[in-house]
């Protein structure tokens, strides 16, 4: 998502430590389409992964991709070092996948798209880790958003410890506890807060596709991602807060995608540039 639209209050860049173990679960709201925007249901990819379709709050019915995370490692991944085995064209989910699919490591299951750019697509904005490696530093100017009113947070973070922890941080627990992300990505805006504050402005209409991850209320046995077709965030966060301890938009509009590598099944976009994914894998031992 890029960085000159993040005065948006609907466009913009998501991670608290919980136990070893979660399970990782993507919800997608309304039909799940093919890269040539054909609707269907997505097929499972083996028997550790479950499809399942409910209805959220505001009646949203959504789709849901369970991922055990004692079998699957969630990655941040950088693409910019990535396209030394391809062109700026290959830096979308699509192309990504055939690169990584092409590697040495660890074939991927499934690629997400999450964070903030600038205009140029592979450009990254805020807080960009991989493997403990910093890609891009922690972006400040995404922390509030002032003109929404006092309080409301434009940024957060997607963090992954060394054991495949997963959590949801504000920039400044980030900033205290930095060393306990060895994958994070920066994003936003927040739409649950941990608190239970309002995170979104009653003023925030505009609809998009929309790439969320949540803490689930459920103790921390799962770590949920949901893909919104054509909704606020305002309603977002209405569909969410009973869900969710915290929410983090991770992508936005045309950025916001999921594709499924062995099925090619996909959400949103997944030939759209970007500066950085996330990575489903298969654990490792």
């Amino acid at each position: 998502m890029q960085a000159s639209r993040s005065k948006n209050p609907n466009s913009g860049p998501a991670a608290v430590l919980a136990p070893t173990g979660l399970r990782l679960t993507i919800w997608a709201l309304g039909l799940l389409a093919t890269g040539h925007g054909h609707g269907q249901s997505l097929p499972s990819i083996q028997r550790d992964l479950r499809i399942e379709t409910i209805d959220l709050v505001g009646g949203h019915r959504v789709r849901l991709l369970s991922v055990p995370l004692q079998q699957f490692d969630l990655r941040v991944l950088a693409t910019a070092p990535v396209l030394k085995q391809g062109s700026a064209s290959d830096a979308s989910l699509l192309g990504l996948s055939r690169l990584l699919s092409m590697g040495a490591g660890a074939r991927p299951v499934a690629l997400l798209s999450g964070g903030f750019n600038r205009e140029d697509p592979l450009d990254p904005v805020g807080a960009l880790i991989e493997n403990k490696k910093s890609y891009a530093p922690l972006s400040m100017a995404t922390k509030s958003r002032g003109s929404m009113g006092r309080g409301y947070s434009l940024s957060g973070l997607l963090c992954i410890g060394p054991a495949n922890q997963v959590s949801i941080e504000s920039v400044d627990s980030f900033q205290d506890s930095r060393g306990a992300c060895a994958w994070a990505l920066q994003a936003g805006p927040v739409v649950v807060e941990r608190d239970g504050r309002d995170a979104i402005s009653k003023k925030v209409t505009g609809v998009s596709h929309r790439l969320i991850a949540c803490e689930p209320r459920n103790g921390g046995r799962s770590v949920d991602f949901y893909w919104f077709d054509s909704i606020s965030l305002l309603d977002v966060e209405q569909a969410l807060k009973p869900r969710c301890s915290s929410a983090l938009n991770l992508a936005g509009a045309d950025q916001a995608g999921i594709l499924l590598v062995a099925s090619g099944a996909a959400a949103g976009s997944v030939n759209v540039p970007l500066p950085s994914i996330l990575v489903i894998q298969p654990r490792s031992r």
